[in-house]
């Protein structure tokens, strides 16, 4: 399922706003998480996002940026999730093949 989002639509769902932010970074309360991630796939699901994406495989010329993988399945990270909806794709997202995008999320879960 595709939702047709708007960039301002999307921002306004996720946590461009300061509250959002402080969700995810500072609240433990598994039903506000919960609402976080509900609200992060379907932004995923998004044009928005889709256009996003594309725009940055174009810019990494669809290769892994850890190990230059390239005929694998690639994945778009977000180095940062102070911005969902609100991306730079040229320093908030980076191209990951399935494996390094699993080793990233492994190690924020370390920090």
């Amino acid at each position: 399922m595709t939702f047709d989002l708007s960039a301002q639509e999307t921002a306004r769902l996720l946590f461009t706003s300061s509250e959002w932010s402080y969700l995810f970074g500072k609240v433990s309360k598994p039903e506000l998480r919960e609402s976080w991630w509900r609200l992060y796939r379907m932004y995923l699901d998004s044009l928005c996002w889709k256009s996003r994406r594309l725009e940055r495989l174009a810019i990494d010329d669809s290769q892994c940026t850890y190990c230059g993988a390239r005929n694998t399945v690639l994945q778009i990270h977000h180095l940062t999730y102070e911005r969902v909806g609100n991306e730079d794709v040229n320093t908030d997202l980076t191209t990951l093949c399935e494996t390094c995008h699993s080793k990233a999320h492994q190690k924020e879960k370390k920090i």
